[in-house]
């Protein structure tokens, strides 16, 4: 790998970064972005990861169904 772009500040593009510099890899974004991540990120440096993941966790509940049943009745019912 020649390097890693970040194409934005967020963290879902940029939170790999230290694991490919720490491995020798080149960075390459806009000029901006590390201000951007530091600005945005630079408070959550050392904090509870699960804190900061525990919404993403959260799914909706969604009721199990039967699509392909539901297909078949619907091309039947055509």
């Amino acid at each position: 790998m020649k390097g890693a772009l970040d194409t934005h500040y967020h963290f879902d593009h940029s939170m790999g970064n230290g694991f490919y510099a720490g491995n020798g890899t080149p960075l390459w974004a806009h000029a901006n972005t590390a201000k951007r991540i530091v600005e945005s990120y630079g408070a959550m440096q050392g904090a509870d990861k699960a804190v900061a993941l525990a919404p993403s966790k959260r799914r909706p509940k969604i009721p199990k169904q039967n699509w392909l049943g539901n297909i078949a009745r619907k091309i039947s019912a055509w």
